[in-house]
């Protein structure tokens, strides 16, 4: 899906009319886990806090540690790319999540919702929202990211953070990076998330660039499976379906394509 960069006002109801006033009072008491930034009139980020998270899940970030103001005007240049793609989302996506409240996720935490975003390939595409209204991000592109690793592997590298070859632990715990894979449903049918990509983007889940060759993504199966699930696409019939594929199995042909779940704090 190509996007269309276009002038938007970021209002409480209609995204064409208002004013970023309303925004600001939505916005409020959206707070990051480990601090409390205040939203006046000037939505202030730091590059730093916007830096760190993309590092924080694996992405090569700007090391410039300096204080930026985001003024609206730059808000609305940052969201004008979401705000297209939210335009062309179908209406059972647009009624479960409104474009104020869209935009209310994106910029709190200080900027590490924004670096979750731009942290997907491309800096992901925003595709649908799900029953409980969480707006749904995914990598962008036709082929699968991490490619070349087993399905323990790349589930444990989309779900966790990693310091080289180490994951990432608090007190014993693994780090989440804020990520998760696409699941599959009733055996061997597409999720509800995979569907609303597909129809959103107009694009196949997963497809090699010409579309003539094979290409799988790996699908959340559980921590241990025997049968994990993948999705595939089948350069024959120009289609993807749900398989499953032996555990251990890797190559340049296989990865996963990651999705962000944007939750409300």
């Amino acid at each position: 899906m190509t996007d269309v960069p276009r002038k938007t006002d970021l209002s409480s109801k209609n995204p064409d009319k208002g004013g970023f006033e309303k925004l600001k009072q939505g916005a409020e008491g959206m707070a990051h886990p480990e601090s409390t930034p205040e939203v006046s009139d000037k939505i202030t980020a730091t590059r730093e806090s916007v830096d760190k998270a993309m590092q924080s899940v694996g992405v090569k970030g700007q090391s410039v540690v300096e204080e930026k103001e985001l003024t609206p005007e730059q808000a609305e240049r940052e969201l004008d790319p979401i705000k297209a793609q939210y335009e062309k989302m179908d209406q059972v996506s647009q009624a479960r999540c409104s474009w104020e409240e869209l935009v209310r996720r994106i910029i709190a935490n200080n900027g590490y919702n924004l670096g979750l975003v731009h942290g997907l390939n491309n800096n992901g595409v925003l595709f649908g929202v799900d029953k409980e209204g969480n707006p749904l991000f995914a990598d962008r592109g036709d082929e699968p990211v991490m490619t070349g690793m087993n399905y323990p592997d790349t589930r444990n590298r989309v779900l966790y953070k990693y310091d080289g070859e180490e994951m990432v632990r608090r007190e014993g715990e693994p780090v989440r990076t804020g990520y998760e894979m696409f699941s599959y449903s009733r055996g061997y049918a597409k999720s509800e998330e995979i569907e609303m990509y597909e129809k959103n983007t107009g694009r196949p889940f997963v497809k090699s660039p010409n579309g003539d060759e094979m290409r799988m993504s790996w699908l959340e199966s559980g921590e241990y499976p025997e049968r994990p699930r993948h999705a595939l696409f089948n350069p024959h019939s120009g289609r993807v379906g749900v398989d499953h594929a032996d555990p251990g199995a890797k190559g340049p042909d296989r990865g996963v394509r990651r999705l962000l779940r944007l939750r409300s704090s």
